[in-house]
C-alpha cells in the first residue's frame, strides 16, 4: 500500500510527558537523528501514520455541541473519568473505580495522585470541576449533565440572557438585580459536584442505568486552567491529557501524535483528513491513500459484501434514522397525518435499496443492542410495531382522513424535508418524498444544507421534517426514549405527550425487569403518537486496510487507535 511515510528519530522510551527534552544531531530530507540529553543510544525509526478521514473540520471544545466525529477526535485527546480497554470494555481512567451509594444517587471518584496533563502539570478534581462549569457558558452543553441535581436550576439561571424581553424584564422587575445575582449564587452552591480532596462527588436526581457509560461522555472531561479563554484548536497551545495531543492543525487535516513514544511504537501519529465529499473519501481510500473509511458509501459497503471483501468491518450500532417531525406546525399536530406519512413509506423496500450496511427496516424505535445482563435484547423482548408494507397499502385511506380533519386536499398539502447534504441521505430523502408522491399525491420540498446549517435550522424549528439520526449516549433504551421528552435538548421537534412523561418518569428508579417492561410501554405510546417516523436500524461500517491492527471497537463511539498497529 502506498503510504505517506516519512522517516523521524521519536522519542525517547518512557517519557515522563509528551515534552520530554530533546536534542537534534542531524537532518536530512528523510530521516531525523535525535539524541536524548542524557546520552543514550541514538536510534532511527520509521514515523508510522495512520491516514484516515473526517467531513468537516470539527469542534475540539468538549464543553459544546459535539457530532460523533467531533467525539471521535477527543476521545484521542482526554483521557477522562472512564476509559476504554483494548477489547472496548469501560474501566478506570484518570479516577479509580467510582463508589456509589446504596440509593444510586451518590457517586465518588477518586483521583489518582500521579494523573498528569500532557504538558507534564498536575491533573486534580478542580480540573475536571472546571470542565464541568464551562457546560453552563454560552452554547454549552449543560443538558449533558442534567441527571446531576441542581443543574437544570443554575443552568435556567444562567440562561437568562436567552429568554425573551418581555420575560426576562419581568423577571429582572419582579426579583430585581441583586436579587438575582443572589439567587444566582444560591443556585450555583447547589450544584451537585463538589470537591473533596482528591475526590469528585456527584449527586444525582436519580440512580442512573449504566453508571460508567455516562461518566465517560465528554462532558466529563477536564479542562485545564489555561483553555479557560481557549478557541480550543489545535494550533494555539491546546492541552489536553489523552494517549494522544495535538500536533498540527492544517486547512485540510488534523494531525494527532502519540504521547510517550518509543523506538517499538507500533503507531505514532493520527492523519485525519478533512473530506468533506462522500464520494472522493472513498475515492481516496481506493487509491491508498486512507487506511481507514469511516460510514462509506452505501453502494461501496455493498459491493464490499458481495465481494466478501476483508476490508469491510460491520459492527453492531446502537442508532435510529429516523424524520422528525415538528409538532409546532399546525398540520403535522393532526396524528392521522402524522400516521399516514410514516405508513406511506415502505421500509423494507428502502432498506433493501439504500441501506446495505443497515441492522434492518425499523417499524419501532428501539434497535437492536440493548441487552439484559442475562442478554435478553430488548428488540427481540419486543414486537415491531407496524408492518410497514402492508400499512402502505391502507396509508391513502388514513391520509384521506387527514384531510378531513384538517379540512384541506392534498394539492394545499405544502411540507418541507430537511437533510444533511451528502449522497446517501438525498438518495434516501428522494426515495421517500417519490413514494408520498405516488401513495399521497402530495408533493413535499427537498432542502439540502450543510451539517451545521441543518444544526441550526434544527435548534429553531425552522423546519417543518427532517432525516435524522439517534445513537444511544449509554447501553439502555432510555438513552433513546429520553430523548423525546419534552425538557430533553435533543426534542427538536418539540414534542410533549402526558402519558409519555408519567409513564417514563419513574423509570431511572426501577429495577431491570420492571424498567424495561414500562420502557416498552413508552415505545409503544410514541409508536401511536407518531412524533417520529423510524427508517432504519443503523449499523457501524467501515473499511479498513487489512495491515491496520488492532482498533478498539466500541458501540458508543468510532474506532479507537489507542493501541492500533499499521504492520509492515
Amino acid at each position: 500500500m502506498k503510504k505517506r511515510i516519512v522517516f523521524a528519530l521519536l522519542l525517547i522510551m518512557f517519557l515522563a510527558a509528551c515534552q520530554s527534552s530533546v536534542q537534534t544531531t542531524a537532518t536530512t530530507s528523510e530521516t531525523v537523528t535525535v539524541q536524548e540529553t542524557t546520552g543514550e543510544e541514538v536510534f532511527k525509526v520509521q514515523e508510522k501514520i495512520l491516514h484516515t478521514r473526517i467531513s468537516r473540520v470539527p469542534n475540539l471544545d468538549p464543553a459544546k455541541k459535539i457530532d460523533m466525529e467531533d467525539r471521535w477526535i477527543l476521545n484521542h485527546l482526554y483521557t477522562g473519568l472512564i476509559t476504554y480497554n483494548q477489547d472496548g470494555v469501560l474501566q478506570e481512567g484518570i479516577a479509580k473505580l467510582p463508589k456509589i451509594s446504596d440509593d444510586g444517587k451518590t457517586v465518588r471518584f477518586t483521583i489518582k495522585t500521579d494523573a498528569v496533563w500532557n504538558n507534564g502539570d498536575p491533573l486534580t478534581a478542580e480540573d475536571f470541576k472546571r470542565g464541568l462549569m464551562r457546560l453552563f457558558e454560552e452554547d454549552g452543553q449543560w443538558n449533558k449533565i442534567q441527571f446531576i441535581e441542581g443543574v437544570e436550576e443554575y443552568a435556567t439561571m444562567v440562561d437568562l440572557k436567552n429568554w425573551t424581553e418581555e420575560d426576562r424584564n419581568k423577571f429582572l422587575q419582579d426579583t430585581g438585580k441583586e436579587n438575582y445575582e443572589k439567587s444566582l449564587a444560591e443556585a450555583k452552591e447547589k450544584l451537585g459536584f463538589k470537591i473533596e480532596g482528591n475526590q469528585l462527588i456527584f449527586q444525582l436526581n436519580h440512580p442512573l442505568p449504566n453508571v460508567l457509560e455516562q461518566f465517560s461522555d465528554p462532558a466529563f472531561y477536564p479542562c485545564h486552567e489555561s483553555m479557560l479563554n481557549s478557541a480550543f484548536k489545535l494550533n494555539e497551545n491546546y492541552i489536553s491529557n489523552g494517549i494522544f495531543e495535538g500536533d498540527s492543525s492544517m486547512e485540510n487535516e488534523i494531525i494527532l501524535k502519540k504521547c510517550h513514544q518509543d523506538a517499538d511504537s507500533l503507531l505514532h501519529k493520527i492523519s485525519f483528513q478533512i473530506i468533506q465529499d462522500d464520494a472522493q473519501a472513498l475515492a481516496s481510500y481506493e487509491s491508498e491513500n486512507l487506511d481507514v473509511l469511516i460510514q462509506p458509501l452505501s453502494y461501496a459497503i455493498n459491493e464490499h459484501l458481495n465481494q466478501q471483501s476483508p476490508d469491510l468491518q460491520i459492527e453492531q450500532d446502537l442508532g435510529v434514522a429516523f424524520l422528525r417531525i415538528n409538532m409546532d406546525k399546525d398540520l403535522l399536530k393532526n396524528k392521522t397525518l402524522r400516521r399516514a406519512l410514516a405508513f406511506s413509506i415502505p421500509h423494507k423496500s428502502l432498506w433493501k435499496n439504500f441501506c446495505y450496511d443497515a441492522q434492518a427496516p425499523a417499524t419501532a424505535l428501539i434497535p437492536y443492542g440493548f441487552k439484559t445482563k442475562e442478554g435478553v435484547d430488548f428488540r427481540e423482548q419486543g414486537n415491531f410495531l407496524w408492518d410497514s408494507e402492508e400499512d402502505s397499502v391502507e396509508s391513502l385511506n388514513i391520509f384521506n382522513k387527514a384531510l378531513e380533519e384538517e379540512q384541506q386536499t392534498a394539492k394545499n398539502i405544502q411540507l418541507n424535508l430537511l437533510i444533511e447534504s451528502n449522497h446517501q441521505m438525498s438518495e434516501i430523502a428522494k426515495y421517500i418524498l417519490q413514494q408520498w408522491k405516488k401513495i399521497l399525491g402530495i408533493d413535499v420540498t427537498l432542502l439540502e444544507v450543510d451539517p451545521n446549517k441543518k444544526m441550526q435550522l434544527e435548534s429553531i424549528g425552522a423546519f417543518d421534517l427532517s432525516l435524522d439520526f439517534l445513537y444511544a449516549d449509554y447501553t439502555n433504551p432510555l438513552s433513546i426514549l429520553e430523548t423525546l421528552r419534552v425538557n430533553h435538548k435533543k426534542n427538536y421537534g418539540h414534542y410533549y405527550n402526558e402519558d409519555f412523561e408519567k409513564t417514563i418518569a419513574p423509570v431511572y428508579f426501577m429495577k431491570q425487569d420492571e424498567a424495561w417492561s414500562t420502557m416498552h410501554e413508552a415505545e409503544q405510546i410514541l409508536m401511536s403518537d407518531m412524533p417520529i417516523i423510524p427508517l432504519y436500524f443503523t449499523a457501524r461500517s467501515s473499511f479498513v486496510k487489512p495491515h491496520i491492527t488492532g482498533i478498539i471497537y466500541t458501540a458508543l463511539s468510532y474506532p479507537l487507535f489507542f493501541n492500533t498497529s499499521l504492520g509492515q
